[in-house]
């Protein structure tokens, strides 16, 4: 890890570690351990070349939790909502965001915090933002035919032509197991 920013402009101490090392911090107050962790996915182009790990919410997450060994934490129930003994429970995860903001602000714990333009999911039908949320799938294993399908795709007289190597092309190149009982 290696800060876009001058640290010590900002009175914190720069740490180094090796990529296959670990780094772990303590919260002094509290008996917490958290544990820093190398990825190849962290841009080092914008930000502070840190991000957050949930393996339970995305599926780079969930890779890089399986690679680590990391806690498979899921704290949030299907309708969105923060479960447990976790602070916040009962709120809606989108509703708890300036809440947590508080929390770190009041902790110190808050480098800095901005609103940035980026791609977000949002439902189709309501415009609700929409949270990955890891389940118990049932999938077809569409990878096993891969060469098959592609090579079917081939010999179909597609209508419009530019579909044959174009949207359905790219989705069979692109081919990942389907997951069907969504």
């Amino acid at each position: 890890y290696e800060p876009l920013f001058n640290p010590h402009k900002f009175g914190v101490e720069r740490r180094r570690f090796h990529a296959h090392s670990e780094l772990q911090l303590q919260e002094p107050d509290e008996n917490l351990t958290y544990r820093v962790i190398a990825t190849d996915f962290v841009s080092m182009e914008e930000g502070t070349g840190i991000v957050h790990m949930a393996p339970a919410y995305g599926e780079v997450d969930y890779q890089a939790g399986v690679e680590q060994g990391l806690d498979f934490v899921h704290p949030v129930d299907l309708q969105g909502k923060i479960i447990g003994n976790y602070p916040f429970s009962g709120l809606f995860v989108k509703d708890a965001d300036p809440l947590v903001l508080e929390e770190l602000k009041k902790k110190n714990l808050l480098f800095r915090s901005e609103t940035i333009r980026h791609t977000y999911p949002f439902c189709w039908r309501c415009e609700a933002p929409l949270l990955y949320y890891a389940k118990q799938t049932w999938y077809i294993r569409t990878t096993a035919v891969k060469d098959s399908l592609i090579s079917g795709n081939n010999e179909i007289n597609w209508y419009p032509e530019h579909i044959k190597y174009g949207r359905f092309g790219d989705w069979l190149e692109n081919n990942v197991d389907w997951a069907f009982s969504r």
